[in-house]
């Protein structure tokens, strides 16, 4: 990873302030999207959580670059994109990220520099950055066949502009440099526009061919920026890509009545500019556009969307992208008279678990999801400012004036320049990339001299300095209980049959694991040639199922039928799709049914890929959920949902751990002297009640002989069965009488499945399915209704364990 510069302190100080009053950090049920937890926070992790069982903790944030290790402060660093690509094998997957960002003035005819940086590891680290010159690539989109195509924001010549494409293993390291042209009589790259840049990101639409937003000024109606769609076929090899008007009138002079595919036209209150287009779930597109408000100042942005149900033919009316914010908006009312969240560079992605996010900010960045499916209902939080220590009032013009002190109408905009993007990581993990500021005028160093010195700037801004940043962020969807395949499948302990197996070495990811990679990219996919597939998993286990979700082959209609087994004769259909056109997964409730297999068949479908044959089966993803909680669908680094909301919890969070067949667990980690970590959960009261978990110690506090980790089944909050694991690991069950050990024990640094049962005259205990042990009542109760982890240590603390797969039936 790059040295950390000096500035990542202040960086992370600013994420602080980034108010969390609101954060949702118990989310009890729903979706939920979680941004990290800020340093010093009580109730997340703290700094005693080594890396890398939790990255990022001090608030998910860190800095990727920053201009003082240049010592160049007269370039503007902003604009940032980022190019996911999905590595590693079907078994070993990986995510391997490429960042950019212009490194530039930021004035018409300025010299095109970019800087790049790597990540081979979905951004838990990066190389040392590069400089770049001539254009370099900054919008990209993966395409299905496994490429990547990037384009930059400028033109280059009359023809077009400079890009560039990757092989079909989407390796940055193999990026052929390409022209991307826009033929036209004029020469011009684009002729409805007297100037054109690009918009924003490209998409592949489900006929496979790539549409390309461009903006500038129309060249009947100077003076309003709008945005235009062009569209092309991706060439079979690196060569030119040749893009044409979405449809052939947008060739004549755009209007208010030709903007069928143009988003904008020239008429009061619209001027668009940056775009982020996506196709949703259902397939119709939604275009996500900045807007300026026509006599307000460049801080008066706001977000506009549209639908096309045509692929992009025609549009639906504008509004107003509406939703709520929770954190930090220090600078009063975000747009002064009018409507809709602020932002510039509107970023849209689809995470593979069927949530859209939207990314963009100004003058500060936030992160927002939309549940509805539909990319509308935004819900968010903020996630990123730089440091403005004084709020004004809000203007509605730019400051031109001379230097009166204490009076810069536009300073109430002060905060990064706005722009981010966003790299899927997982399922439901995204990485947020921002700058922290813009140079030029917003918010950093000002080298015009028309403009305030450099001195009078200092209060608004971290340390003049521009910067790139990144932060995780977790989305969610509701629903605990997911089991994780690729962790079970890495250990050993699920196993996987069927003839979805073909893979490529063009294809890494392809494979029979493919189906439960956390992708929804077209080749990490299980696949079968030649005819329809079938896969079947043993989970090692019999598990009670109450949710499955599906992926198949990814904008392409295909079909699938979902069978359990607990034998792997006798088998029973639970749910199944027909003639579905999947782009993420989508989620089915199924009646509990227990399951140690599952089957997964999927019809053939024709006009396949060329090396697949005539005829192929895919199955993009597959997610299964049970009543097990192994903490896998709930946000990293915060409290696991479900927590009982009536009760103390502290020093609790979920960790990242893949020694035990998951790839996250509830970390319990007491690091103060005067609170026990603790946290506790409700369940339907009943006389009898057995409590299954697994349990591995990590370290234990050396100022006591007995009680490290504590686990209780309770009445209310009284506890009935009260137990305890020592230090030397031997169990004990407290009474009224103190401690009376039991005939069994655990080991450090291992998981062990520990088994308590509440039974009408008592209770017993079994360890890794063991003879049970009695264990004696510390409280008499008619029922129990809940269960309660937690830590015993006291002055100095020190303990620390893990616990999954928890079950209570």
């Amino acid at each position: 990873m790059a040295a950390a510069s000096d500035g990542d302190s202040d960086l992370r100080r600013c994420s602080q302030q980034v108010a969390d009053a609101a954060k949702q950090h118990r989310p009890v049920s729903g979706y939920a999207l979680d941004t990290g937890n800020l340093v010093g926070d009580p109730s997340g992790p703290s700094p005693a959580d080594p890396a890398p069982t939790h990255k990022d903790f001090n608030g998910s944030v860190h800095t990727v670059w920053d201009a003082a290790q240049t010592a160049d402060t007269t370039y503007l660093g902003a604009s940032p994109q980022m190019t996911a690509v999905d590595q590693g094998s079907a078994a070993a997957p990986t995510t391997a990220i490429t960042g950019f960002w212009a490194h530039t003035g930021d004035t018409p005819n300025a010299a095109e520099q970019n800087l790049r940086a790597v990540s081979a590891d979905g951004g838990s680290s990066w190389s040392a950055p590069i400089t770049t010159s001539g254009g370099t690539a900054a919008f990209s989109v993966g395409l299905r066949d496994g490429r990547v195509f990037s384009v930059g924001f400028k033109t280059t010549g009359a023809a077009g502009y400079s890009g560039s494409i990757t092989d079909t293993t989407g390796a940055a390291a193999t990026a052929t440099p390409i022209t991307v042209t826009f033929p036209d009589a004029t020469g011009a790259a684009y002729s409805p526009l007297t100037w054109t840049r690009t918009a924003g990101r490209p998409i592949q639409r489900s006929d496979g061919s790539v549409l390309l937003p461009l903006y500038g000024v129309d060249s009947a109606n100077t003076g309003h920026t709008v945005i235009a769609l062009t569209v092309a076929t991706p060439p079979a090899g690196p060569s030119t890509w040749t893009f044409q008007a979405l449809r052939p009138d947008l060739r004549s002079p755009l209007s208010a009545t030709n903007r069928a595919v143009t988003l904008g036209s020239a008429y009061p209150g619209v001027n668009f500019s940056e775009a982020g287009l996506l196709e949703r779930p259902n397939g119709s597109l939604i275009a996500v556009m900045r807007n300026l408000v026509v006599g307000q100042s460049s801080g008066a942005d706001v977000m506009r969307w549209s639908t096309s149900a045509d692929g992009g033919l025609t549009w639906s009316a504008y509004a107003d992208v509406t939703g709520t914010l929770a954190g930090w908006n220090g600078n009063g009312t975000p747009q002064p008279t009018v409507s809709g969240l602020p932002g510039i560079s509107p970023q849209l992605e689809l995470m593979t678990n069927g949530l859209i996010v939207l990314s963009s900010g100004k003058p500060d960045n936030w992160i927002a999801f939309s549940t509805t499916g539909n990319a509308t209902g935004w819900t968010g939080q903020y996630t990123y400012r730089n440091c403005p220590t004084t709020a004004v009032v809000p203007s509605t013009s730019y400051y031109t004036g001379a230097d009166a002190p204490g009076d810069d109408p536009d300073q109430w905009r002060y905060g990064s320049s706005g722009n981010t993007t966003l790299a899927r990581t997982g399922s439901s993990r995204i990485l947020q990339f921002g700058d922290s500021c813009h140079n030029y005028h917003w918010g950093c160093v000002r080298t015009n001299p028309s403009y305030r010195p450099q001195a009078r700037q200092s209060a608004y801004t971290v340390d003049l300095t521009s910067r790139i940043w990144q932060r995780q962020v977790s989305v969610v969807t509701p629903n605990a209980g997911k089991l994780d395949l690729a962790g079970l499948y890495a250990s050993g302990q699920l196993t996987v049959g069927g003839n979805m197996t073909w893979g490529s070495a063009a294809h890494p990811r392809a494979g029979a694991a493919g189906a439960f990679d956390g992708s929804r990219a077209y080749w990490s996919s299980a696949i079968a040639t030649n005819g329809a597939g079938e896969l079947r998993l043993d989970l090692g286990r019999t598990y009670t199922l109450n949710r499955v979700g599906l992926s198949l082959r990814p904008q392409l209609p295909a079909s699938a039928t979902v069978e359990v087994s607990t034998d792997g004769a006798a088998w029973t259909t639970v749910t199944g799709v027909s003639n579905a056109v999947t782009r993420a997964l989508t989620y089915a409730d199924i009646t509990p049914v227990a399951a140690r297999q599952v089957r997964v068949t999927v019809p053939a479908t024709t006009g396949c890929d060329a090396e697949l044959g005539p005829s192929c089966a895919f199955l993009n993803e597959i997610e299964l959920y049970s009543t097990v909680d192994g903490f896998e669908n709930d946000p990293w680094g915060n409290y696991p949902r479900g927590a009982d909301a009536s009760r103390t919890a502290a020093q609790i969070w979920i960790t990242a751990d893949s020694s035990g067949g998951s790839h996250q667990a509830l970390r319990i980690s007491d690091q103060s002297d005067a609170t026990n970590a603790t946290i506790s959960f409700a369940a339907p009261a009943a006389a009898t009640r057995t409590l299954t978990f697994r349990l591995k110690p990590l370290q234990w506090a050396t100022n006591v002989a007995e009680g490290g980790f504590l686990f209780t089944v309770d009445s209310g909050q009284t506890p009935v069965l009260w137990l305890a694991v020592f230090k030397d690991g031997t169990l004990h069950a407290n009474t009224a009488s103190g401690y009376v050990p039991l005939a069994a024990s655990v080991p450090m640094n291992a998981w062990s499945t520990i088994t308590v049962t509440r039974t009408a005259g008592g209770g017993s205990l079994q360890i890794n399915g063991g003879t049970p042990v009695a264990v004696p009542v510390m409280t008499n109760a008619t029922t129990v209704s809940g269960y309660t982890f937690s830590s015993a240590g006291r002055k100095p603390s020190g303990d620390q364990v893990l616990v999954d797969d928890v079950s209570v039936s």
